[in-house]
């Protein structure tokens, strides 16, 4: 299962919605010409926007050159299959964290 499927399924929840609601929420998501699903979503976004991570040249970079590192531990020799997975996580960590700086697409949420 990828990483955007898996996602899919980790935060995908149940919502009670009090008498009524459902006909205002597919009203306006008529109106907007978006699913009843986007819909919430968008009015969410609107409500509780993402935080705004200041732009840090010097984080970036120190970022970078943390990523090529790890990337050039990757051809040394002899390494161990857990060695390896422990590289992989730190790279993971490391890009999850320069994605922050950059700009998002159209809907696309981050935590």
């Amino acid at each position: 299962m990828s990483e955007d499927q898996n996602r899919t399924l980790i935060d995908k929840f149940m919502l009670r919605l009090p008498d009524g609601m459902r006909g205002r929420v597919k009203a306006a998501a008529e109106a907007n010409n978006r699913s009843m699903n986007a819909e919430i979503v968008a009015t969410l976004e609107e409500k509780y926007p993402a935080p705004v991570i200041e732009y840090d040249p010097e984080r970036v970079a120190e970022l970078l050159e943390r990523m090529q590192a790890a990337l050039d531990s990757y051809s040394e020799p002899g390494a161990s299959e857990e060695d390896m997975r422990q590289r992989m996580a730190e790279f993971a960590a490391l890009r999850d964290e320069v994605r922050q700086y950059l700009p998002r697409k159209q809907g696309e949420t981050r935590e």
